[in-house]
């Protein structure tokens, strides 16, 4: 009798032992599915996001804040006459004095009068086009150094910016 009863509980806690090691083992394969969702949820994200970062992009490279198109036959009186068209075209009969005061291969810094007001403006070539990158008062630029240092700028063009220098 107690040969029966020993080996009844040597069953019953290896049943146990198997018990708990299906529900493990279960519980594992859960997590692991899970964890796989959870992967795929974030690529997902991510393209999304990615997604949304290249729209934004695209948007900002509208047509809007270009110039001109950069022609390297253009002289620096044909420069600044496209400029003067652009700004003539954005602020009609309000503009006047434009002054390029700095030019070279991918920045210019120039200011312009509009409505008798002095506007200082910035443009980076990207690519085939010269963009505006900045307009407005002179004081206003170091708000917008961050964004203007990513341009790599002249410190010569954005002082403000380098206030030890």
């Amino acid at each position: 009798m107690q040969k029966k009863l020993k080996s009844k509980k040597i069953i019953f806690v290896i049943s146990i032992i198997f018990i708990i090691f299906f529900v493990f083992k279960k519980e594992k394969i859960i997590n692991t599915k899970n964890r796989t969702q959870n992967k795929i949820k974030i690529e997902k994200e991510k393209n999304n996001l990615s997604k949304n970062i290249q729209e934004k992009k695209a948007k900002n490279k509208s047509k809007s804040d270009i110039l001109f198109e950069n022609d390297k036959l253009l002289n620096n009186k044909e420069i600044e006459n496209r400029i003067k068209n652009y700004f003539h075209n954005k602020y009609p009969d309000k503009t006047k004095d434009l002054e390029i005061i700095f030019k070279n291969l991918d920045h210019i810094k120039g200011k312009i009068l509009i409505n008798d007001e002095k506007i200082i403006f910035l443009a980076f070539r990207i690519d085939d086009y010269w963009r505006l990158i900045f307009e407005g008062k002179i004081s206003e630029i170091n708000k917008k150094c961050f964004e203007l240092k990513k341009y790599y700028f002249p410190k010569t063009i954005i002082e403000e910016c380098y206030p030890n220098n």
